[in-house]
């Protein structure tokens, strides 16, 4: 019996199995749609049909596992790194800086591991500090946080609503943006490399061999920093011949300076012999600071924790030198569901982006009022 390519990346289910040894016996003279189910004849098909159907799943697997349009998971990573020498990138936990500030309770000092915070509408995101120092009187205190967990989920906006998770007397704790990146994340949080991804970065492997193209200068800024998500590539169109621009940003926005580094140093490494330079730098961020009055049907809390997930994702969404309309930040404050009218105070104009060559919009402080429907 021939098998073609096709039917070798296709599993063969236990009844298709049995149903083809029927075939095959009747064609050699056997009676075997006449044996009876559960009877020793048909119990021998029935096991003879779950062992090929076994045989053939395995041996599917093996041929999947080693071509790159197929392969997933172990046998993806397997491939990935023996065939092309790319590592699946892996899951990373957010961090950044928190505002510690006293509200009647100081002073305290704070050592590394004391403190747990979490999201007030999503108490799963829960991040403990990494920094020490002294909270004085009256007075402010910038502390290094770290996420419990891996993945992108931790990457919540300037703004979110924290608590501590045991009640600090008298402090309060807030994800305030830096002024000149516009957000409290220093370390962006990443999810282990999707199969997906995994491919797109094998298959652009190849461009790497090239003279530096512009998915050379992509597979080279990702290498160097697997939390880069968006790259663009600028050269005589905005600079002067034999210079090249490389912008950075990542699934929060403009990237950060650990992110341009470690960019930088592959890129540097392998540009083309014959150019002036290379500049690799951060987006510019273009924050916006969303101000709304939203009826909703939904409590505050759902309703905030499921806005919060949503603008994450459409943060991961924008691209480098993409205008952001109004329409579609109304349809964030919609997205929740359940909700009767949106009032769009703040941005009043758009596009929301100056310089759409090198800036990328980063979504800030979302303040929501919400006014709850009975």
């Amino acid at each position: 019996m021939t098998v073609n390519f096709a039917q070798l990346l296709t599993p063969v289910t236990e009844a298709e199995a049995e149903a083809l040894i029927l075939a095959l016996l009747e064609a050699l003279g056997f009676p075997a749609a006449s044996w009876k189910k559960f009877r020793v004849p048909r119990t021998f098909v029935r096991l003879f049909a779950q062992l090929y159907a076994d045989s053939r799943t395995s041996f599917t697997n093996v041929v999947k596992s080693r071509l790159l349009g197929y392969a997933r998971g172990d046998a993806l990573t397997y491939l990935a790194r023996h065939m092309f020498d790319v590592e699946r990138a892996s899951a990373v936990a957010t961090a950044g800086e928190l505002l510690l500030a006293d509200e009647g309770g100081a002073p305290y000092d704070i050592e590394p591991g004391q403190l747990v915070v979490r999201a007030k509408n999503n108490p799963s995101l829960r991040y403990t500090n990494t920094g020490a120092g002294r909270l004085e009187v009256g007075g402010t205190l910038s502390l290094t946080f770290r996420a419990l967990r891996t993945g992108a989920d931790h990457n919540i906006q300037p703004g979110t609503e924290l608590e501590f998770e045991e009640t600090l007397e008298g402090v309060s704790v807030s994800a305030e943006p830096d002024t000149s990146t516009g957000t409290w994340i220093t370390r962006v949080g990443a999810d282990e490399q999707s199969d997906d991804s995994l491919v797109l970065a094998c298959r652009a492997k190849w461009a790497t061999l090239g003279a530096g193209t512009e998915d050379a200068y992509r597979a080279w800024a990702i290498e160097g920093a697997p939390t880069i998500t968006k790259v663009r590539v600028y050269g005589d169109e905005i600079t002067i011949p034999g210079i090249v621009l490389v912008l950075l940003a990542n699934d929060t926005g403009a990237a950060t300076t650990a992110e341009v580094e470690g960019a930088d140093a592959v890129i540097q490494a392998r540009r083309p012999v014959g150019l002036r330079s290379v500049g690799t730098t951060a987006a510019s961020p273009e924050v916006i600071t969303v101000d709304a009055t939203v009826n909703t049907y939904l409590t505050r809390d759902a309703y905030m924790a499921a806005l919060i997930a949503n603008a994450a994702a459409l943060q991961r969404e924008i691209q480098i030198g993409e205008p952001l309309f109004r329409t579609r930040l109304e349809a964030l404050l919609h997205s929740p569901g359940s909700v009767r009218n949106v009032v769009l105070t703040s941005p009043a104009t758009e596009p929301i982006i100056i310089d759409e060559a090198i800036a990328v919009v980063q979504l800030g402080t979302i303040t929501v009022n919400t006014l709850v429907r009975p």
